[in-house]
């Protein structure tokens, strides 16, 4: 990353605070994870749907943020097909234990669920991304 910052200087400041809204997200998975316990204690007013939900929609929006702060790192300005592919995995992944949820799945099938999105990304990012992004690095050299 230090290679974009290094080039550009006025990329600094976003890279900066784009990393709030990631650890605002971080800790609402940690807030979710307390509905989720509420939910197996039978004290959770949102259901089983909202406790998966409180669970789901942060951990969407950690994996949705790495990529708006990689645009903004990288200010490539356009999304290439890897990364709309990943961005399509991503949502698809968030989608999944909702519909578990929705569909009666117990509250840990859905977490376990919950779990395969981020996996899903870090396989895709080793299997491709890591190749994608020294392409670039090399480019801004």
């Amino acid at each position: 990353m230090a290679p974009f910052l290094n080039k550009d200087r006025s990329r600094v400041w976003p890279f900066i605070f784009s990393h709030f809204f990631l650890y605002f997200s971080i800790t609402a998975v940690g807030a979710g994870l307390h509905v989720a316990a509420y939910e197996v204690e039978h004290h959770n007013e949102l259901g089983l749907v909202g406790a998966v939900a409180s669970i789901v929609l942060p951990v969407t929006a950690f994996l949705l943020l790495t990529y708006v702060v990689w645009q903004l790192l990288t200010r490539e300005g356009r999304l290439d097909p890897f990364h709309a592919f990943m961005l399509v995995v991503v949502l698809v992944s968030a989608a999944i234990p909702i519909a578990m949820a929705v569909a009666g799945a117990s509250l840990t099938r859905c977490v376990v669920a919950a779990m395969l999105g981020p996996w899903a990304n870090v396989v895709g990012m080793e299997l491709y991304g890591r190749h994608h992004a020294q392409r670039l690095l090399d480019a801004h050299k």
